[in-house]
């Protein structure tokens, strides 16, 4: 038997305390805990392994701090939809909401070849109203003789064109931790490089100001948001392995 708790029980408070005194005495049941934690709440269940069979399911529904309780009569997942299971399964990622009452297409790229491909592709997409794109960076194969994935080198041009045309999501496929970290990175960068031609845009137009503080503050925030706007420039452009894209 599972109970699902109430998730407003604290696990420190006084009704949880005496919940898991009374269930640590029913005769030949142990009580297993297990932590569910979520984007707005954590999901408690407690699992009643042994006898259950003599646990009447209303009174264990009826403890305090038990929100609900499921008698498994087959093998129980603990991810995966039961009967009778109505918590919510959706949730949502950089405005894009997941959900069975929703559906995500992610077209693009099966692997990432040119950064013109990768633009084309892209244009069509957010042409076509669609937020989600998949972008093959890594092609890991058995055979050492075949293409590999551009990696690394393709993902400051797959960021950078991903949120000029207003991919919010962009999915690729990895094997192992060290891609994780290079995404990252290449994440990073590409947030560091928006935000400088944010600022660059946001002070270039400004009037110039009386000499005061204030004036001054705002030429010297003006030089310092171009300076990182070449400066992240010049270091996409020298990433670029495409001698058409250095031209």
């Amino acid at each position: 038997m599972i109970l699902i708790l109430d998730p407003n029980l604290e696990p420190g408070s006084t009704p949880y305390a005496e919940l898991m005194d009374h269930l640590g005495h029913l005769p030949n049941i142990e009580a297993r805990v297990h932590h569910v934690q979520g984007a707005q709440q954590m999901v408690t269940e407690v699992y009643l392994i042994g006898d259950t069979a003599l646990l009447d399911l209303d009174d264990m529904a009826s403890l305090r701090g038990v929100e609900r309780a499921v008698r498994v009569s087959r093998e129980y997942r603990v991810l995966g939809r039961h009967k009778n299971d109505r918590r919510p399964t959706s949730w949502e990622y950089r405005g894009v909401r997941f959900g069975q009452d929703t559906l995500q297409v992610f077209a693009g790229l099966c692997a990432v070849d040119t950064p013109e491909h990768v633009e084309r592709m892209l244009a069509v997409l957010r042409d076509n109203g669609q937020v989600c794109t998949r972008m093959g960076a890594y092609k890991p194969r058995t055979n050492p003789y075949s293409f590999q994935g551009h990696g690394k080198s393709c993902l400051p041009y797959v960021f950078e064109l991903a949120g000029k045309y207003g991919m919010r999501v962009v999915a690729m496929e990895v094997t192992h931790e060290d891609p994780v970290d290079e995404i990252h990175a290449a994440l990073q960068e590409a947030g560091e490089y928006e935000h400088a031609i944010e600022e660059a845009e946001h002070v270039a137009g400004a009037p110039d100001l009386p000499l005061s503080l204030q004036g001054l503050l705002l030429r010297e925030l003006r030089n310092r948001a171009v300076a990182t706007q070449a400066e992240n420039t010049l270091g996409l452009w020298e990433q670029a392995t495409d001698p058409q894209r250095r031209a």
